[in-house]
């Protein structure tokens, strides 16, 4: 938060959109190489943690505080508490539940499932394909 307001505040919405999809793309592509046991000679637990932890923080910092600041501009100031709460509650669905299911059937194409692992790190590499589609509709949103 503080890092935002201090640096990120002034910068334009959707530069920082792109940049969260650019790092959620390099988050998802060091995933990959994790499953594909290539760690660049750290333990796994190191490769994670400077990876995956690191790109995931980044990410989330990268498009919900901006996205919080644009959402509290738009709105009308008599509608703020019921606006916010059908974002928490679309944000719920889409993250609690849509996004699982979304996984299970593209898990059910792919054939990994519990007992077969083998090939996950496709599932990986669709993720990191994927990164680039809020791209094509990063020029919907205002420049300030």
């Amino acid at each position: 938060m503080f890092i935002y307001s201090g640096l990120l505040k002034e910068s334009p919405i959707r530069t920082m959109m792109i940049v969260a999809c650019f790092i959620n793309m390099v988050g998802a592509v060091t995933t990959v190489l994790y499953t594909r046991k290539i760690t660049f000679g750290l333990s796994p637990l190191a490769f994670v943690v400077m990876t995956t932890t690191v790109t995931d923080t980044l990410y989330n910092a990268y498009t919900t505080l901006p996205g919080m600041v644009l959402f509290a501009k738009l709105i009308p100031e008599s509608v703020e508490s019921s606006m916010f709460a059908l974002l928490t509650g679309i944000t719920n669905l889409s993250n609690l539940f849509l996004s699982k299911e979304l996984g299970i059937f593209i898990n059910s194409f792919i054939g990994v499932n519990e007992t077969n692992l083998d090939r996950i790190w496709e599932l990986y590499a669709i993720q990191a394909g994927c990164c680039f589609v809020p791209m094509f509709f990063v020029w919907l949103l205002p420049n300030r």
